[in-house]
């Protein structure tokens, strides 16, 4: 588990090389997987409703903290119910 922010900011340097950029269908896959819905996940991420349905639409490219998160939480088993 990561307990600091430096842990993270060295871990998300590392794997921003390594990690193709996540698809709309691998988007709307990891958010059903935490309970989110695409609504919701734009506001999860501090972004406007809208964005998370273009980033489930393709539209708009997902940054790599939301894909980053998202890989960690369903790779965890973890939800997002609670952390709004």
């Amino acid at each position: 588990m990561i307990k600091s922010k430096d842990q993270l900011r060295c871990t998300l340097t590392a794997l921003r090389g390594k990690s193709k950029p996540m698809t709309g269908e691998q988007f709307k896959a990891a958010i059903a997987a935490v309970g989110l819905s695409q609504q919701r996940a734009g506001i999860f991420f501090g972004a406007a409703i809208r964005t998370g349905q273009n980033w489930a639409l393709g539209a708009t490219p997902i940054p790599f903290p939301v894909q980053w998160c998202l890989e960690y939480m369903v790779e965890h088993g973890m939800s997002a119910d609670g952390w709004e």
